[in-house]
């Protein structure tokens, strides 16, 4: 919201990165269907001004381009391999052990 003002008052250029989806987000409960259609309608307002929409995967990207009726491009998460050429690797020791943790749901209705 705020990359809209700034580019109603100077004109430069915004690109919006949303790395969870706005109003269909899983993590956000409404109170009323009015709350929800007044989120909408911000959502609708503030990425119909950008100049370009970026997320992290298809589900996201369609579900935006549905609502807000703009092309949405996707730059999945991921590393570059050649960040890690000079990286040298070594074989575990005799005798380490490889410890594993389970953190829990990273939401309340989502496992990892």
């Amino acid at each position: 919201m705020l990359a809209k003002q700034i580019k109603e008052k100077t004109g430069i250029p915004t690109v919006m990165d949303l790395r969870d989806d706005w109003v269909e987000s899983h993590l956000i409960n409404y109170p009323t269907v009015w709350h929800k259609k007044k989120m909408e309608q911000l959502e609708i307002d503030t990425l119909a001004k950008a100049d370009k929409l970026l997320t992290v995967n298809d589900r996201i990207a369609e579900s935006l381009k549905s609502r807000v009726l703009k092309e949405v491009e996707v730059i999945g998460h991921g590393y570059d391999p050649e960040d890690f050429n000079e990286v040298e690797s070594k074989p575990a020791s005799s005798g380490s052990k490889l410890k594993l943790l389970y953190s829990g749901s990273f939401y309340p209705d989502s496992r990892p």
